[in-house]
């Protein structure tokens, strides 16, 4: 059955598709966003026969409309012994009628968000002003700079 992977670390998801199907049976696209030429060739991949099953991995963090629209017949009528898994770190990169029709599984690893210093549910002007007051005040004393700031 064809199937949608969530992830947010493609590489890890990569190693285990190889290490499940083994890689003479994976055929990867991988683009920062899937395009039509990119469904066009996952599909001209599907229509090469295979005696043995061949999966081929759609990758990316953004999937075009009309990539997605051209991927649909062959997602419901997938030929014999090929499946289609399309890897995103979001669900909503796929149109409804593509997520209806396939699996989902969230491989999405949870990250801890890092503490800070406000409250940000009761989060005011004045404490606001305070934080950065305090902040500035340490960056001029060289104990804190903008990248400190990200982390």
């Amino acid at each position: 059955m064809n199937e949608i992977i969530l992830s947010s670390d493609f590489d890890r998801t990569k190693k285990r598709l190889i290490g499940e199907y083994g890689v003479n049976s994976l055929r990867f696209f991988e683009e920062n966003e899937i395009l039509l030429e990119d469904a066009n060739s996952a599909k001209e991949e599907a229509y090469i026969a295979e005696k043995e099953q061949k999966v081929i991995v759609l990758i990316g963090y953004k999937f075009r409309v009309e990539a997605q629209n051209s991927l649909l017949l062959i997602l419901e009528n997938t030929p014999k012994n090929i499946k289609f898994i399309l890897i995103s770190d979001s669900k909503n990169s796929f149109l409804p009628t593509i997520r209806s029709r396939l699996i989902i599984k969230n491989e999405l690893v949870k990250t801890e968000l890092p503490k800070i210093e406000l409250n940000l549910r009761n989060l005011g002007l004045k404490e606001l002003s305070r934080f950065i007051d305090e902040k500035v005040e340490l960056e001029k004393k060289g104990e804190f700079d903008k990248v400190a700031l990200k982390n």
